[in-house]
């Protein structure tokens, strides 16, 4: 059993970032921030989207320095990691979400992203020695569409690996959690709570990178330009 914690929505409590066991990669001091009930990451332009990713690489990923596939780690075969992540992107591409990291050429997520028609999907990806594609997309969950113009719903992402197999078994995104204090006392995730998109692939999604040391890590970053960036939020991340 494993879990980590920043906030939840509705706590007080204040998280120094980076804290032991987490650490930046291209850390800009400007780019992310406490807030009063979350870690704000600002989506500033660039990705790690293929060749284009590299001349353009996104900053301030927050990464576990931890291995996810680590045997000594604590936990079963079986793995769940989940982030609460709120953002209402105003352009395409512009994202917040939980990656599987080995690094800018190898990774997995699982996001809120913006489409070029102005919608807003939950996008699946991975990418292996800068190969990008997109496995899967869908739509918000219900309650997270629903959100006003002003502020997006927050939204429950989550990837489900086995680590034996080293393969991320499907993505979700769920309005309520599925990692709490009720989970970690019956030492299993409950299942996406409230309304649940699932998102899978047409083939295994394998965390094969040789010799790749793969970490979770939190990211946002994609907006169309500097002056249009905003302040992504992560109210709390779990591995269970």
């Amino acid at each position: 059993f494993l879990f980590f914690f920043f906030f939840s929505p509705t706590s007080a409590m204040s998280f120094p970032v980076p804290t032991a066991g987490w650490e930046f990669v291209r850390e800009d001091a400007a780019g992310w921030r406490m807030g009063p009930e979350c870690l704000e990451l600002r989506t500033a332009p660039g990705g790690v989207w293929g060749e284009w990713g590299q001349g353009n690489p996104a900053r301030n990923l927050l990464v576990e320095q931890r291995e996810l596939l680590d045997a000594d780690a604590g936990a079963g075969p079986e793995l769940r990691v989940e982030v609460a992540v709120q953002l209402k992107p105003q352009s395409y591409g512009e994202q917040a979400g939980l990656f599987l990291y080995a690094d800018d050429a190898n990774w997995v997520k699982v996001v809120v992203e913006g489409m070029r028609d102005g919608s807003t999907k939950i996008v699946f990806a991975q990418s292996v020695d800068l190969q990008a594609s997109v496995l899967a997309k869908a739509d918000l969950p219900p309650t997270a569409d629903d959100a006003d113009t002003v502020a997006a719903a927050v939204v429950y992402l989550g990837l489900d690996v086995h680590r034996g197999r080293r393969e991320v078994l499907r993505a979700f995104a769920a309005s309520s959690p599925s990692i709490s204090a009720a989970s970690a006392a019956a030492n299993t995730p409950a299942a996406p709570g409230g309304s649940v998109v699932e998102l899978r692939s047409d083939s295994p999604v394998l965390l094969a990178a040789d010799n790749k040391t793969w970490r979770v890590c939190c990211a946002a970053h994609g907006a169309a330009s500097a002056e249009a960036a905003q302040f992504a939020k992560f109210f709390s991340v779990g591995k269970q």
